[in-house]
């Protein structure tokens, strides 16, 4: 109803599914983007609870703007949206506990005014400084630097809102860690180890393939056998496993092929010399 209201439909008449919404966001995580979220905050859904959407999608940053009002593109209907403010203020309170999911980015309408370095479908810069879109001569006329002195762009704006932003490393620290390495050179100990240290989820192959062997009423040196006489049972585990850790973010990953198949990971291998795996086989047996 709200996207109905607000204009955010298909032909204006059949609004966006949550299903769809859903399915892109896990388009765009299984190939290794990053995901952002932007939510326009208007009159009719200033006071909407997103708290369980955001929370299931997990943007690497959600942009949240007061509505804007611009003269000669939306003014004609501008005024059954406008918000305060305080009542934008209030959706940002309301979903400040995100925060830990999140990099929440508000924009009031002064924020906005001004930050942004627009280019329309005719190639010429445009701002909305004034409150209405000031364009600057076709760029491929006049060149960029002479174009972008036609319009009132604030660069000290657009960094002061948080514009520059560095997508591939927002905490210093990779969102997904895949560990593989020599036998008994502790893959899972320390996987285990870095996960409890940073927080994050960790996930084996091999538990995968476990599960899977229990599944099939077989135990893993039984189900191991069959994987040497039909490799695809072997690929097969590897394509599921891959989907789901490509779908989650904050992972460390027990997997020696997880080079290959784990989009935007840092991967690590570990080394240990061959008398000291030999002592470590023999103290577990």
């Amino acid at each position: 109803e709200t996207n109905l209201a607000s204009g955010r439909a298909i032909a204006g008449s059949r609004a966006v599914t949550l299903e769809y919404y859903e399915s892109i966001v896990k388009k765009v995580k299984q190939f290794g983007y990053g995901l952002k979220i932007n939510t326009v905050v208007n009159r009719s859904n200033f006071d909407e609870d997103m708290k369980d959407f955001i929370h299931n999608a997990k943007p690497k940053r959600w942009k949240v703007l007061q509505v804007l009002p611009i003269l000669g593109q939306n003014d004609l209907n501008i005024d059954d949206f406008k918000i305060s403010e305080a009542e934008f203020q209030t959706f940002i309170t309301n979903h400040s506990d995100l925060e830990d999911i999140t990099n929440i980015v508000p924009e009031t309408n002064s924020q906005i005014k001004g930050s942004y370095a627009m280019v329309d479908p005719a190639g010429r810069f445009f701002d909305n400084t004034t409150g209405t879109h000031n364009y600057s001569s076709p760029i491929l006329q006049v060149g960029v630097y002479a174009a972008i002195k036609e319009v009132h762009y604030d660069f000290s704006k657009f960094v002061s809102r948080g514009g520059i932003y560095d997508w591939a490393n927002t905490k210093g620290i990779p969102s997904k860690i895949t560990i593989s390495g020599e036998v008994a050179s502790g893959k899972s100990t320390v996987g285990k180890l870095l996960a409890e240290r940073l927080s994050y989820t960790f996930e084996s192959i091999g538990n995968q393939t476990r599960t899977h062997a229990e599944n099939l009423g077989k135990s893993i040196v039984e189900f191991q056998r069959d994987c040497l006489l039909n490799p695809d049972l072997d690929k097969e585990i590897d394509v599921h496993f891959s989907t789901e850790c490509n779908l989650l973010d904050n992972l460390i990953v027990d997997y020696r092929l997880g080079f290959k198949f784990i989009n935007n990971g840092y991967h690590i291998y570990l080394k240990i010399s061959e008398r000291t795996s030999r002592k470590t086989f023999t103290q577990c047996r």
